[in-house]
């Protein structure tokens, strides 16, 4: 994914997150930072497909590339010299290729100032935390992914969360209405209208844009044939392996 930073220029105006999520292709991004196409697919699921809630509902208009309206909305957010800051972990391959992927993208639609600011991650990660203006030392714009586990419904992904006090994850994304409707969720106990509540919220998050969903993808691990017992997981665990 993508997130962007909703507190300040030009993200804090949705037509400039639309006009990105236009320009966007999975395609590209799954190419260029995983490459392998055994171990992506393209997926607009906020909720991971495959999963009990991973519906792609509302994503219809984005699933190809639409750079013409991308432009057009740039023009009409009237924030097209606004200048966005991307900071990336130029030591993490895929996100290295997703920052230079992005920032020729921005400017194919019309963004005049993008400013590539590429260091470790853990530097990213330390400053994608400050709410500062990008000019004193704040950002625009990062790439990241996560842990398909965490990201399957409404209750435990941070991704999704957009509570207007502040403290919801990176990016700080502000819809009272999706929260509304999530709290609904939280609340109902009918299985029927919890679905139903996942499409409708889901639809909305499409029409918000809290952050670009950049596709799917699978991580291999390797291991020698000596070693056993390693667990199928969401995650790399440490128990259970023996060495012969």
């Amino acid at each position: 994914m993508y997130r962007m930073n909703h507190l300040h220029p030009p993200f804090n105006n949705l037509k400039a997150r639309l006009a990105v999520a236009y320009a966007t292709s999975q395609v590209d991004y799954l190419t260029a930072g995983v490459g392998d196409k055994r171990y992506w697919r393209e997926c607009y699921a906020f909720w991971i497909c495959g999963s009990p809630n991973g519906t792609e509902a509302g994503s219809e208009g984005f699933r190809k590339p639409d750079l013409e309206k991308a432009r057009q909305l740039v023009k009409e957010s009237g924030v097209a010299d606004a200048p966005i800051v991307i900071i990336g972990g130029s030591d993490v391959p895929i996100y290295n290729a997703w920052s230079l992927l992005t920032a020729e993208n921005l400017k194919k639609i019309g963004f005049t100032k993008v400013e590539l600011q590429l260091s470790d991650w853990g530097s990213v990660a330390a400053r994608r935390a400050k709410k500062d203006p990008p000019a004193q030392g704040g950002w625009n714009m990062f790439h990241t992914s996560a842990n398909g586990a965490q990201l399957t419904s409404p209750m435990t992904s941070p991704s999704t969360i957009m509570t207007c006090d502040g403290r919801n994850f990176v990016g700080w994304p502000c819809d009272e209405v999706v929260e509304k409707m999530r709290d609904q969720y939280i609340k109902e106990t009918d299985p029927k209208k919890q679905q139903e509540l996942v499409e409708a919220m889901h639809k909305r998050l499409w029409e918000v844009i809290p952050y670009v969903t950049l596709g799917q993808f699978k991580q291999p691990f390797l291991w020698r044939k000596n070693v056993s017992g390693v667990l199928k997981a969401n995650t790399l665990v440490f128990w259970n392996i023996t060495k012969s």
